[in-house]
């Protein structure tokens, strides 16, 4: 206010000083006056006079939003700096052709992820089964073999025992000293009966296996001819005889004798299957004693070597050594690990009597959970790994996008946002897509009509980073750093950032009419002293001037309500105002303006131009009134001085008296 009073009085100064020029110096006692020529008249107004405070301040919108991928593939397209974008724009667009290390270690993935799940599913499963059969039969061996284990360190060896070891050590001492010494005929005699048995031995061994193969042969035929509900077959078309019954055959047999299905059945083919197994492995016992005696009795023929020898002399000192330990009382170690393979075994018994506890459950339940969320992941990144365009594209809301949006997923605001999107695009109605928060059919099907005219996989599905939410209409800002198109981009690259310069309000009426309203983001930031925060107040208007000198109007939109206390200076509010109808001064985003501010208001007022006050001899001012016969000096009052208006009062004036003022 300071400069435009000052300007007022200067005006004043300088109307004086040419009347000064001319000769003239009044005074109260002045009369009717002649009008000099270089004077020119003008008529007092009724007018609404202001003054202005100014602040300085910069032009700017709201905050950028930064575009980053959140997929990998070659870049084939980007919206130009500069450019607006609307609802629908493209952003980006890249065409991802997969490798076949890719889709190899994808399906690994969802590979090892199924089997996690399977793993999970079983675990949650035994907890709310009952232990079988089969599994406690199992642990109560456990339990048995381990109190023997430990029964036979705190025993001495019994004289079965010390028989034995004495037997093993004479007959490596015979082995050895016939290796050393020639046959004789009895040795011979002995060896070839020896063989002789073995070889009776065998044949008893694989008349065994045929019958034992035979009586399994019939078990597996009682099981289908008992079997009505096919639960067994995997087994019945198959031929198997002559055949060891693959581990997931006996497991299927284990579990319909624990599910009691057909159990007798099953149980009986199970345990023909144990004695075919037993006399297959008695068999190949009885193979390698006959490979064993055949050597014996050639190795009568033949002179000992030094390996036999050496080996002789090596099994003659173990046994020995076994014999001795015999003697030997076990060890403080022997007997703690023996005790607590006891006692675990024990405790893996009890554990089948007791029913799960609920934070095993809780736990079992959470890591199948975890287990099928990784699942869907690695499904979701095998079906991604597909070839075609993909692109991110411009749509309005206030919320941000935060998820793939696609049937089944969880309601929510921001599907209501989609899609009203696409009705305003053209790809629905209210009828088709109901205006409600659920993620239909139909609105895979719009998603997919919207795809397939961009020429992008029609999926019906929006992944995350292929919908950009931002408030209206944007402008695509200068990046340094844009990679080239043509080139392969990866997730997480930064393209560029938008600036949104207005809010769209999309809004659909009852008779499905869209009706679109707009309001500009540009805005001013000034600070303004505590003491001035009545110039601002929220909803008052402002004049802005720009760097080119031109001025547009600004409505004060937001006023800080804390006082920021810099350092050195006085306390401050942030003040935010909006700029009316400003699209078309975003070239002039971040530069430095001045903003004015109505400091003082006079309503209505008598006012006269600053250039008619004439100074007083006797002090003040007077104005010079046209009269019929001349002029006369009216003496005034002053009040606000504004645009190169003063406020005036005085006797007998009003608006439209005439007045003398300089030629200009």
């Amino acid at each position: 206010m300071g400069l435009i009073v000052a300007g007022g009085i200067l005006v004043i100064a300088v109307a004086v000083g040419a009347f000064m020029a001319k000769g003239t110096y009044f005074s109260q006692n002045d009369q009717t006056q002649a009008i000099n020529s270089d004077f020119n008249t003008v008529l007092l107004e009724q007018k609404n006079l202001k003054t202005y405070e100014s602040f300085s301040g910069t032009l700017k919108y709201e905050d950028d939003v930064h575009i980053i991928t959140t997929g990998e593939g070659v870049l084939t397209y980007l919206a130009p700096e500069g450019q607006g974008l609307t609802r629908g724009a493209e952003i980006y667009r890249i065409y991802q052709s997969p490798e076949d290390s890719e889709l190899l270690a994808a399906d690994q993935q969802v590979t090892s992820a199924d089997a996690n799940v399977a793993q999970a599913e079983l675990t949650l499963e035994n907890l709310n089964s009952p232990a079988t059969a089969a599994q406690i039969a199992s642990a109560d061996a456990n339990v048995a073999q381990a109190e023997l284990t430990l029964e036979n360190l705190n025993s001495p060896a019994t004289a079965a025992q010390i028989a034995s070891a004495d037997a093993n050590v004479a007959q490596a001492e015979l082995t050895l000293e016939n290796l050393n010494s020639p046959a004789t005929a009895a040795q011979i005699a002995s060896a070839d009966a020896n063989v002789a048995q073995a070889e009776s031995n065998l044949t008893q061994g694989e008349n065994t296996i045929t019958s034992t193969d035979a009586a399994r042969l019939i078990a597996r035929q009682s099981l289908c001819s008992a079997d009505k509900q096919d639960e067994a077959s995997w087994l019945c078309p198959n031929n198997l005889r002559g055949q060891v019954f693959p581990d997931k055959l006996i497991s299927s047999l284990i579990d319909m004798i624990s599910n009691n299905i057909l159990s007798a059945e099953a149980n009986s083919l199970l345990n023909a299957q144990k004695n075919y197994e037993a006399a297959l492995e008695s068999l190949g016992v009885l193979e390698k004693n006959l490979e064993q005696v055949l050597s014996s009795r050639l190795g009568l023929d033949e002179p000992s070597t030094e390996a036999e020898v050496l080996q002789a002399t090596q099994t003659l000192n173990s046994a020995k050594e076994q014999r001795l330990a015999l003697n030997e009382l076990p060890t403080e170690a022997e007997l703690l690990q023996a005790n607590l393979s006891l006692q675990s075994s024990k405790e893996q018994r009890l554990a089948l009597n007791e029913l799960p506890t609920e934070a095993e459950l809780l736990q079992a339940t959470q890591s199948l959970n975890s287990a099928t969320s990784s699942l869907n992941i690695a499904l979701q990144n095998r079906k991604d790994l597909i070839e075609g365009y993909s692109a991110s594209l411009l749509m309005f809301g206030e919320l941000s996008a935060w998820r793939d949006m696609k049937e089944g997923i969880a309601p929510g605001e921001d599907i209501n946002q989609l899609k009203l999107n696409l009705i305003a695009l053209g790809y629905g109605t209210t009828e088709t897509l109901e205006m409600d928060s659920t993620f239909g059919s139909n609105t895979t099907a719009a998603i997919m009509k919207l795809q397939s005219d961009l020429n992008l996989i029609s999926s019906g599905e929006i992944n995350f980073g292929e919908i950009t939410f931002v408030s209206g209409t944007s402008m695509v800002n200068f990046s340094s750093t844009l990679p080239n198109i043509g080139g392969k981009i990866n997730t997480g690259t930064e393209l560029f950032s938008l600036t949104p310069i207005e809010r769209i309000s999309t809004q659909i009426s009852s008779n499905g009419a869209i009706n679109i309203s707009s309001k500009s983001l540009q805005k001013v930031e000034i600070q303004v002293d505590v003491a001035d925060q009545n110039l601002v107040v929220k909803g008052s208007e402002v004049e802005i001037e720009l760097p080119d000198e031109s001025t547009i109007v600004g409505v004060v939109d937001e006023v800080g309500s804390f006082a920021i206390v810099p350092q050195d200076g006085d306390p401050f509010l942030e003040v935010s105002i909006a700029v009316e109808g400003s699209a078309e001064y975003f070239k002039w985003t971040g530069a430095l303006v001045t903003v004015n501010a109505t400091k003082e208001l006079a309503k209505g007022v008598l006012a006269s131009p600053v250039n008619g006050l004439l100074a007083l001899l006797s002090g003040g001012y007077a104005l010079e009134i046209v009269t019929e016969t001349g002029t006369i000096l009216v003496p005034v009052e002053t009040g606000i001085y504004a645009d190169g208006w003063v406020e005036i009062n005085g006797s007998g004036l009003q608006p439209g008296t005439e007045i003398v003022v300089p030629s200009q």
